[in-house]
C-alpha cells in the first residue's frame, strides 16, 4: 500500500508540471517575438531586459524538465519488478541530478547578477536555496559517488567491465530514492524562485515596452508632422 500511495503521489505532479512547461514555452515565444519586433522597429534598442528574461525562462524550463524526469524515474523504480530495471532508472536518475547541478552552476552568475542589481529582496531566499544545494551535495557525495555513477555508467560507459559492473552493483535503491526525493524538493523550490524572479523581470520588461511604445508613437507623430509640413510647402 505504501508503494501504491507513493506512486500515486508522484503521478499527481505530472499534469501540473507538464502544463507549467507548456506555459514557459508560450511565454518564451512571446518574449522572443516581442524582442525581434522592437529590434526591427526601434532605433538604439537595448534588448538586455528581453535577453535576461529569455535566459530565466530557459532555466525555468530546464528545471521543470528535470523535475518531471526524476518524478518519472522515481515512479518506475518503485514499480519495477526486475533489478535491472531499477538499476537502469537509478543510473539515469543520478545522471539528471549531476547535469542539473552543472546547469545550475552555469546559470548561477546570471541569477546573482539579477538579484544584486534589481531584486535584493530575493537575496536571502536564494541564499537558502544555495545552502540547501550545498548540503545536498555533501550529504550524497556529489563530487565522488554521484560523479562516478554519471561518468562510469550513464553519461559515459566505462570500457572496463569490472569497473562498470562494480559501480552499478553498489548503487543502493533506498539511498537513490531518498536522494531523488530530496533533490526534487530542491528543484521545485528553485523552480518556484525562478518563476518569481521571471515575474518581477517581466514587470521590468513591460515598463521597457511601455517606454518603447511611447517612443514609437512619438516618432510616428513627428513623421506625420513632417509629411504634413512637406505637403503644405509643396502646395
Amino acid at each position: 500500500m505504501k508503494i501504491i500511495s507513493a506512486v500515486n503521489q508522484l503521478e499527481s505532479f505530472f499534469l501540473p508540471y507538464t502544463q507549467h512547461l507548456d506555459t514557459i514555452k508560450k511565454n518564451f515565444d512571446i518574449i522572443r517575438d516581442a524582442d525581434l519586433h522592437f529590434k526591427k522597429s526601434t532605433k538604439n534598442y537595448n534588448s538586455a531586459e528581453f535577453y535576461n528574461l529569455r535566459l530565466q525562462l530557459s532555466f525555468s524550463g530546464f528545471l521543470t524538465i528535470s523535475i518531471l524526469d526524476l518524478l518519472f524515474i522515481s515512479k518506475n523504480i518503485l514499480n519495477s519488478k526486475h533489478s535491472w530495471e531499477k538499476i537502469y532508472c537509478m543510473r539515469y536518475g543520478y545522471l539528471i541530478v549531476y547535469e542539473s547541478i552543472k546547469t545550475y552552476n552555469k546559470n548561477n552568475p546570471l541569477i546573482n547578477k539579477a538579484i544584486n542589481e534589481k531584486f535584493l529582496l530575493l537575496k536571502n531566499e536564494y541564499k537558502e536555496i544555495s545552502t540547501a544545494l550545498r548540503r545536498f551535495k555533501r550529504g550524497y557525495d556529489y563530487e565522488r559517488s554521484i560523479a562516478d555513477i554519471r561518468n562510469l555508467t550513464a553519461g559515459h560507459i566505462d570500457d572496463n567491465f569490472v569497473t562498470f559492473y562494480d559501480t552499478i552493483l553498489n548503487i543502493d535503491q533506498d539511498t537513490a530514492i531518498e536522494c531523488f526525493a530530496t533533490f526534487i524538493n530542491i528543484l521545485m523550490t528553485m523552480q518556484e524562485f525562478i518563476s518569481k524572479l521571471s515575474r518581477l523581470s517581466r514587470i521590468e520588461t513591460e515598463s521597457e515596452l511601455d517606454r518603447l511604445n511611447t517612443s514609437i508613437d512619438s516618432m510616428k507623430k513627428e513623421i506625420g508632422e513632417m509629411i504634413s509640413k512637406l505637403s503644405k510647402d509643396k502646395s
